[in-house]
């Protein structure tokens, strides 16, 4: 998913990169969810329109919308799927 903003937003890109793989390093639930909020909270930051009207574009910003959308259940689901404890 977060492939989708590798030209467009590289920095947002590396986040998101950086959050797999340390959910596929962690076996720590606590740390899984930390990185998790991290990239939640970043992930926010970026949909401002004002952010949006200076460095992307309108298909952008609508992509954010639905991604923003799907991008909590997803993580939760990953999250009560995963059999590690804490």
């Amino acid at each position: 998913m977060i492939s989708a903003f590798k030209d467009d937003l590289p920095w947002l890109y590396e986040i998101g990169i950086e959050t797999y793989r340390g959910l596929k390093a962690t076996k720590s639930i606590i740390e899984k969810k930390r990185l998790i909020a991290s990239f939640e909270k970043n992930f926010s930051c970026a949909q401002s329109p004002m952010f949006f009207e200076l460095s992307g574009s309108e298909e952008m910003f609508m992509m954010f919308k639905e991604i923003s959308r799907y991008l909590p259940r997803f993580l939760n689901r990953y999250l009560k799927s995963d059999k590690t404890k804490e």
